[in-house]
């Protein structure tokens, strides 16, 4: 079969991280008191903030497509997960072995109703660390607005397959449908995440300038999603380093967004795994681009459980840490 379709489309990609010719901003956001108030009600996403949401943040993490947020606990807590594929030694090849979590923004798209509650107790806890965690119970695109899920029904794996794309019919499974809101992923990184105010104080080593680290796992969505990152010039122009996945498995094809994405048509996975592999490397092959990207994809503890099927316990304070950000 030949590949010529996509190859040449990921050329067309590589004028375009070039040109950077797609800047959107946010208007003036005057209706909700935060960016999880404003995901959670799902109003298109076209107004913008005075004060970004990254502000006073020195290290960025992006977890887009969290499930648990298992990643973040990966980048808080890193001891607790020795077992982990490839994420922790991410973080600590871009991030650094010595951190103060103090220094870090971590930031987890998530638009499976059914988690927020763990993202919320999560949030919680981390709040009493003085860690700074930001749960957008909205999922990914390339344009703002509402789409339909799917539920997986398959609660034992978290249901780590809850996507847009209908693949439940494919395994045989029954689901429900369910509206989410969803975010433009470049409009976020331009707007709210590249331009951020560093903060005054540095706790943890300066000698890393701040970087942002984007995990993209998007069940399918990322054939969307990643070539408007790159011609919007979001991704090169904000994340320093980018991990995740292309969904190679066929129930995902095809995939035909002829109408409504500039004529985007995957007819199976191996057309798929070729659109991937030329747009990866038609970024990294600009000089321009700041991006390096990872086929990476970890769910080691997909569960957050220890080998024995036990949870692994969030972190409590200590008498000389944080409680709601005030020393005892």
């Amino acid at each position: 079969m030949s590949l010529r379709p996509p190859v040449t489309i990921a050329l067309v990609l590589l004028v375009l991280i070039y040109t950077n010719y797609v800047v959107l901003r946010f208007a003036h956001n005057q209706g909700s008191s935060s960016w999880q108030e404003a995901a959670s009600n799902a109003p298109p996403l076209t107004r913008r903030s005075t004060r970004r949401i990254a502000d006073g943040c020195y290290h960025v993490f992006i977890d887009v497509g969290a499930n648990i947020g298992v990643h973040t606990r990966f980048l808080y807590e890193p001891q607790k997960y020795p077992d982990s594929k490839s994420a922790v030694s991410h973080f600590v090849k871009h991030f650094g072995p010595e951190r103060d979590n103090r220094d870090y923004c971590s930031f987890a798209f998530e638009p499976n109703p059914i988690h927020k509650e763990r993202h919320l107790e999560l949030q919680t806890a981390y709040k009493r660390m003085g860690w700074h965690y930001h749960p957008i119970f909205a999922g990914a695109g390339d344009e703002e607005g509402n789409m339909t899920f799917y539920h997986m029904h398959d609660q034992s794996n978290m249901e780590f397959g809850f996507n847009s794309l209908r693949t439940w019919n494919a395994r045989g499974m029954e689901g429900e449908a369910e509206v989410v809101p969803i975010i433009r992923l470049a409009t976020f990184l331009l707007d709210q995440i590249r331009d951020r105010s560093l903060p005054e104080i540095v706790y943890g080593a300066s000698t890393i300038g701040p970087k942002v680290v984007l995990k993209m796992d998007v069940e399918g969505m990322e054939y969307v999603i990643l070539p408007d990152l790159v011609t919007s010039g979001a991704l090169c122009q904000t994340v320093d380093f980018c991990f995740g996945e292309f969904h190679p498995q066929q129930f995902f094809f095809p995939i035909n967004r002829k109408e409504t994405h500039g004529g985007l048509f995957l007819a199976n996975a191996e057309e798929g795994k070729a659109f991937g592999a030329s747009l990866i490397r038609a970024l990294q092959s600009s000089q321009n681009c700041k991006t390096i990207y990872s086929m990476a994809d970890d769910e080691k503890y997909l569960k957050d459980q220890e080998i024995d099927g036990s949870a692994i316990p969030f972190p409590e304070p200590s008498n000389n840490e944080l409680f709601d950000g005030h020393k005892i």
